[in-house]
């Protein structure tokens, strides 16, 4: 069973007094973790839009083609349409990050804009060096363990790549679901967990990254964010964190992203 949280702090509440110092290592203070205000209805759909057209893209280029009755319009019924070949190719790094063009439409939402307003003029990560901001989505097939990934803190990824992080600037991820069931899946994560040390083993199978506790996490010391659709949550680069199993008849996606910024 789960932790239950009633109400995660929000961004705005957490950081509206202007002289706290948003530094990357006390950010989420208590929970390491705290909500934003929820993404328009149309900007949902926009984000249902972009990764549909990237789905249909990745698999053009390996000469795979959609069953027609897919559309954006019904993309939590993407299992219904997709075997193991196809979500391999959807699931590769390279695969679930959206183009340089969606990039720009995403970054003119009303959400993105009100970031600035925090972080100032903050920077997306590009973590895998392809020359633009990364905004990656993730596709969580029901009842598929394949489809999610370990336990981690971002942070690990970064220490185990040492040219992820520019200099002088501060980390902090975003993570939002745009279709599925929130009630049976969504983001797990450990509170408090950014204010300790845990000992952890990296597991390096061909291009896959992932890394495994040396003391198990149990179910109890887990939370998960049940908010709607288009309701981000911000974190803490050493937040322990994980996508849950799908529990639902309804495909997952999600979008996540990391923004750099300075202290102000």
């Amino acid at each position: 069973m789960y932790q239950s949280l009633s109400n995660l702090p929000t961004l705005k509440n957490f950081y509206k007094n202007k002289k706290k110092v948003l530094s990357e290592k006390n950010f989420g203070e208590d929970l390491g973790i705290v909500k934003a205000k929820k993404i328009k209805k149309n900007e949902i759909k926009i984000f249902r839009n972009l990764v549909f057209k990237k789905i249909t893209k990745n698999l053009k280029d390996h000469k795979l083609f959609l069953n027609k009755k897919f559309t954006s319009k019904n993309i939590e019924n993407y299992h219904k349409y997709v075997d193991d070949k196809i979500q391999k190719i959807c699931l590769s790094k390279q695969g679930r990050i959206l183009d340089k063009k969606s990039i720009n439409k995403i970054r003119s939402m009303d959400f993105f804009k009100n970031l600035k307003k925090i972080f100032g003029n903050y920077k997306i990560s590009d973590e895998e060096k392809i020359g633009y901001e990364n905004i990656c989505f993730r596709l969580v097939r029901p009842f598929k363990k394949n489809d999610v990934g370990s336990i981690h803190a971002d942070g690990w990824f970064w220490d185990y790549h040492k040219t992820y992080k520019p200099n002088n600037l501060n980390r902090v991820k975003i993570w939002f679901s745009i279709c599925g069931d929130p009630n049976k899946s969504g983001l797990l994560f450990v509170p408090n967990s950014h204010k300790k040390k845990f000992v952890y083993q990296v597991i390096q199978n061909k291009n896959k990254l992932n890394f495994k506790l040396k003391k198990k996490i149990r179910d109890e010391q887990l939370a998960m964010f049940k908010e709607n659709h288009g309701t981000p949550v911000l974190f803490n680069n050493s937040t322990l964190h994980v996508g849950s199993l799908n529990k639902s008849n309804k495909t997952r996606a999600s979008i996540e992203l990391t923004i750099l910024y300075k202290v102000k």
